[in-house]
């Protein structure tokens, strides 16, 4: 967790430490991801994973949404994929078009 804060605070620099601190905490305690996720993506990743949620949170937090939120990072080769319950069927269509258009290696 200290390596996904340090690279947020290096990397961005555009939110406080406490809101950082706090937002680690619940990602890391919170969003329950599987063991392998943590293995599989290295620090910086997670920083930045960690990253889109604040700003996601905060966009919809100006736009009045709640705690609504639907947060799609993609590369060629690999995609990370996070929504609230009220967003699911929207990011699985996200997930589904993702696979379908993804070259198989």
């Amino acid at each position: 967790m200290e390596a996904v804060f340090t690279a947020i605070v290096k990397k961005e620099g555009l939110f406080s430490f406490n809101l950082i601190a706090k937002e680690i905490d619940y990602y890391y305690n919170n969003l329950q991801f599987e063991p392998s996720y943590y293995k599989t993506f290295p620090h910086d990743q997670i920083a930045q994973h960690v990253h889109s949620l604040i700003a996601a949170k905060k966009i919809s937090e100006i736009g009045k949404l709640g705690e609504s939120v639907k947060l799609s990072l993609k590369e060629s080769d690999h995609a990370f994929f996070l929504a609230t319950n009220d967003r699911m069927s929207e990011i699985r269509a996200e997930i589904v078009g993702f696979i379908r258009d993804t070259p198989s290696t």
